[in-house]
């Protein structure tokens, strides 16, 4: 009688903890990747090659077939390229900078995933860079390697703080955001 009353206890326990897959609640954390890209500026142009890991953290449970995602970029290093300065067109309206000029920068995307389904066993799906030939995880690879190819995703909110101290510079801190632009890295005209 004791056996299976301890049996029935275990049995009962379990189907109390028991929660399906698809509730699963808190958060679901992956990274770090590694990843170098071009930086593009307010007048169009490449200011900068960034260097930087990418993590990412998953909401749970989504709603219906909707998900938020935070996209962490940090021990972000950047160098320039000579040109217009990153700011150049909207806050520093013609400051350029010099090749070379070398700084570090953090910041975040805010993504909106739609029309997927989470696989938390997903592996991240490599995008191939044709101008270096090689392969790394992105935004987009992420994405479809742990939401499935039908999903489409947005970046709503984003905000990145780029610093470069000395250097001959004029300005030494910039700040591109989804609710504006502000300072710059470069020398004024």
């Amino acid at each position: 009688m004791k056996k299976i009353l301890v049996a029935a206890i275990t049995l009962a326990t379990a189907m109390v903890f028991a929660v399906p897959a698809n509730a699963a609640t808190g958060t679901f954390k992956d990274g770090p990747y590694t990843a170098t890209t071009t930086d593009s500026g307010t007048c169009g142009n490449n200011w900068a090659q960034d260097l930087f890991t990418r993590r990412f953290v998953v909401t749970l449970p989504g709603s219906g077939s909707t998900y938020n995602v935070t996209e962490s970029f940090t021990k972000g290093r950047f160098s320039t390229y000579a040109g217009n300065s990153p700011g150049g067109c909207e806050t520093g309206l013609g400051d350029t900078v010099p090749e070379g000029v070398t700084g570090s920068f953090h910041g975040t995307f805010g993504i909106t995933v739609t029309d997927g389904t989470f696989n938390p066993n997903g592996t991240c799906e490599l995008t191939a860079y044709t101008e270096g030939g090689w392969s790394q995880c992105d935004t987009a690879g992420w994405v479809h390697g742990f939401f499935g190819n039908t999903a489409t995703y947005e970046v709503g909110v984003f905000h990145f703080t780029y610093n470069a101290a000395g250097q001959g510079l004029t300005y030494h801190t910039w700040t591109n955001a989804d609710t504006g632009n502000i300072g710059d890295i470069g020398i004024a005209p």
